[in-house]
C-alpha cells in the first residue's frame, strides 16, 4: 500500500506512471517523522477509517514544518469524525520509536502522484541464524522427551 504526499496531483486507477526512487524528496525531519508514524502506527491500519487517519498524518507531517497540529499550519483538517479521532489520538501518541520500516518515496516523472510506501527492515542473518538453532534446539528436546 502507498500513501499519497502530494495534494497538488491525483493519481487515476487507468493510467500507468513511471516512478523513480528519491531519498531526497523531504527533509530529514520530514522523513524522521514519517518514520515515527509507519513505525508506530501502519500495523493499526485494518479499515478505511485507520487508513484515512495515516494518510492525514502523512499530509501533516509532509506540509507542516513546525508543531506538528491538524488544527493549524499549512495543512489543516477540516472535517471530524473517526478520521480526525484517530489522527489526533495518534499523533498525540507518537514517541520517539522508529526504525521499523524502510522508507520508500517514489516520485512521479510527470505531474502525477509522488507517495510514500515502506519496506520491513529485514533481521540480520545472525538473527535468522540463532532462529533457526533455537529451533533445532527445540526439535531435539522434544526427541528426548518422546524418547
Amino acid at each position: 500500500m502507498a500513501y499519497c504526499v502530494d495534494l497538488a496531483n491525483t493519481i487515476s486507477g487507468n493510467t500507468s506512471y513511471t516512478y523513480e526512487y528519491d531519498a531526497t524528496l523531504f527533509t530529514s525531519d520530514v522523513v524522521d517523522n514519517l518514520d515515527r508514524l509507519f513505525t508506530q502506527h501502519y500495523a493499526d491500519v485494518v479499515d478505511s477509517v485507520t487508513s484515512a487517519a495515516l494518510q492525514v498524518l502523512v499530509w501533516e507531517m509532509v506540509y507542516d514544518t513546525g508543531a506538528l497540529d491538524l488544527s493549524s499550519g499549512a495543512f489543516v483538517l477540516n472535517s471530524g469524525g473517526a478520521v480526525a479521532t484517530t489522527a489526533s489520538a495518534w499523533l498525540s501518541s507518537l514517541t520517539n520509536d522508529s526504525g521499523d520500516y524502510n522508507l520508500v518515496f517514489l516520485e512521479s516523472d510527470t505531474d502525477s502522484q509522488d507517495l510514500v510506501t515502506i519496506d520491513p527492515v529485514p533481521v540480520p542473518a545472525a538473527g535468522l541464524l540463532m532462529l533457526a538453532g533455537l529451533g533445532a534446539f527445540g526439535a531435539v528436546a522434544g526427541r528426548r522427551k518422546t524418547a
